[in-house]
């Protein structure tokens, strides 16, 4: 379903994976931040 094949839709494709690398950046830190709330709570 990617649409990186396509030699016209190398932009959107350039899009949709910078999208996919904020999501992923977002969601990690998300997580990193509770895991180390978590931690100075059972602190």
């Amino acid at each position: 379903m990617s649409t990186c094949i396509s030699v016209e839709s190398v932009p959107s494709c350039q899009w949709e994976l910078l999208n996919i690398g904020i999501s992923v950046i977002l969601l990690v830190g998300f997580y990193t931040s509770n895991f180390c709330s978590l931690l100075v709570g059972g602190l």
